[in-house]
């Protein structure tokens, strides 16, 4: 079997503040959702484009993959942040 290099640690945290999960969590995620929207329609089209590069060229080109993968990271981090996983607030960029 393969294992692909994609690795999700997530540490439980004991305490929470109540605060942060009742009122700046669903805040801060109404912001977050639309990024992530406008993002998404971005990495689309990035996804088509890189597509129709590849069968053109035969390869990938590497800042179309990067702002897909950071798409996904951040995306992934959102997700974390919504479903109580983790207190940190995710950043607003791919990094």
């Amino acid at each position: 079997m393969v294992e692909y290099p994609i690795k999700i640690d997530v540490e439980y945290m004991e305490g929470a503040s109540r605060l942060e999960a009742l009122i700046v969590r669903w805040l801060y995620a109404i912001l977050l959702y639309v990024v992530l929207s406008l993002w998404s329609i971005a990495a689309g089209i990035v996804i088509v484009v890189q597509w129709l590069y590849i069968l053109v060229l035969g390869k990938r080109n590497q800042s179309m993959h990067d702002f897909v993968a950071g798409f996904f990271r951040f995306s992934t981090r959102v997700t974390g942040y919504l479903y109580l996983l983790t207190d940190e607030r995710p950043p607003i960029s791919g990094e």
